[in-house]
């Protein structure tokens, strides 16, 4: 199977991909919450924390693949409703997930909410328009657990269209990206990190000064950047800690080769970026 290719397991969580709730029925409502109240240990080991801001068309997909969690080890989630306006609140009200009210709009300001509010020794952080396969979490802190030298991990994002349809020239997008990523990890990892798909020691990030909640963007390769100088940041290339995101940012720059071409003059501008090391 070619690499990128959405396998079944995603699937069956983009089947609620903009389904009105309305539509939706009690018994599957109920199976949800009672598989997500089993990720609220009072002493997690593992606190999964997703921001979420006006996702009502894409949450459901999120917590519908989070439900299916290895809780093996002790984990709790939490999501962080950054001053939502639209149905996401009713949806995490009816599905019982324990959720913090962020007023300040912004992944930085809601991040940091989370990170400020959560328990586990280890932090994974996530984004609600995004399918996570079941032991994602376990993937992500493994390096954490049985390498100190390692500060925060990062893993591979596939998009996915809203029709579920792969074009080839997506999937050329897709393996062009992989191959940024790995250049980036040479001299730049932080610049890897996102919000999306991270993990770190919650002690570290605290020292570390947390968020930074007055960038507009960047906020995760910022705090990855500071944890840098604490350890490595290490690339988990397990596929079962790849994570399923939505292409809704790259179609906003118009068709897939208008948003290629958008993103390869960005980093041919910053070529020697690839081979110099930020300094601290």
């Amino acid at each position: 199977m070619p690499r990128f290719v959405l396998p079944r397991s995603v699937k069956q969580h983009l089947i609620w991909l903009k389904k009105p709730i309305e539509t939706i029925p009690e018994n599957q409502w109920t199976y949800w919450r009672n598989k997500l109240t089993q990720l609220n240990h009072p002493n997690p080991e593992i606190s999964v924390v997703l921001i979420a801001r006006n996702e009502e068309d894409r949450i459901l997909c999120t917590l519908s693949s989070v439900a299916e969690f290895d809780t093996s080890i002790p984990i709790e989630l939490l999501v962080v409703n950054n001053d939502s306006s639209d149905k996401t609140t009713e949806i995490l009200r009816r599905l019982g997930v324990k959720t913090i009210v962020e007023k300040k709009v912004g992944a930085g300001p809601a991040r940091q909410c989370g990170l400020s509010q959560a328990k586990g020794k280890y932090v994974v952080t996530g984004d609600t328009d995004t399918v996570y396969l079941p032991d994602w979490h376990i993937q992500m802190t493994a390096p954490l657990v049985s390498e100190p030298k390692v500060s925060g991990t990062y893993s591979m994002h596939v998009l996915y269209t809203d029709d579920m349809l792969y074009p080839v020239e997506l999937h050329i997008y897709q393996y062009l990206k992989h191959a940024n990523k790995f250049l980036h990890s040479l001299k730049r990892p932080h610049l890897n990190c996102g919000g999306a798909s991270m993990a770190f020691r919650r002690e570290d990030a605290l020292e570390a000064g947390g968020y930074n909640i007055d960038l507009i963007r960047w906020e995760d390769g910022s705090l990855a950047f500071e944890l840098s100088k604490k350890g490595k940041l290490k690339m988990v290339k397990s596929r079962r800690a790849y994570i399923y995101t939505s292409n809704r940012r790259m179609r906003a720059d118009g068709k897939i080769g208008r948003a290629f071409f958008i993103r390869v003059k960005k980093q041919l501008n910053n070529f020697t970026d690839y081979f110099t090391q930020l300094r601290n």
